[in-house]
């Protein structure tokens, strides 16, 4: 298990911009001063220590605070290459999937808001902690999606993103 002081003896984190720079020469291509890690197609920043492939913003919470997160870490702006210190947050898996955008595939233009044929009318829905309820039907989509930001709201305070 990579430990703080290993990571700190490899890398510098710097919190302002979110980049690790190297300590050490590690091959050629990685001398000591060059950044650290490559971009994921995911759109998440990977280093590779030990032979083992760390995501970015967990090796940030692991030089920060000393220790590897309990749980998810979250990306406040979504930007998931944005490792800035400011951006990032513990979080429940709940939490971190509240806050995504909308859907690109999205029929109805809102989050959480899909089109219910058999009634005719426009259905919301929220997942809270894996349980997914339906909120309501409505007559259009703008009115469901005022019920999904408003359980957003409820249910995941600062976490929550309606759009």
């Amino acid at each position: 298990m990579l430990t703080a002081e290993r990571l700190r003896s490899l890398l510098r984190y710097d919190p302002d911009t979110g980049h690790f720079i190297w300590r050490v020469t590690r091959t050629n291509s990685r001398p000591k001063g060059s950044r650290a890690g490559n971009l994921r197609r995911d759109g998440y920043r990977a280093i590779s220590i030990d032979r083992r492939l760390y995501l970015e913003h967990v090796l940030a919470w692991l030089y920060v605070t000393g220790k590897m997160p309990a749980g998810e870490i979250d990306h406040a702006d979504l930007d998931r290459a944005g490792n800035r210190w400011s951006n990032l947050r513990p979080a429940t898996l709940s939490q971190n999937r509240a806050n995504t955008g909308m859907r690109k595939d999205s029929s109805s233009g809102f989050k959480g808001v899909s089109f219910h044929h058999a009634s005719g009318r426009y259905s919301a829905r929220i997942q809270v902690d894996g349980r997914r309820m339906t909120l309501g039907f409505c007559h259009t989509a703008e009115d469901a999606a005022r019920l999904y930001a408003d359980a957003a709201e409820k249910h995941f305070q600062k976490f929550a993103r309606t759009a």
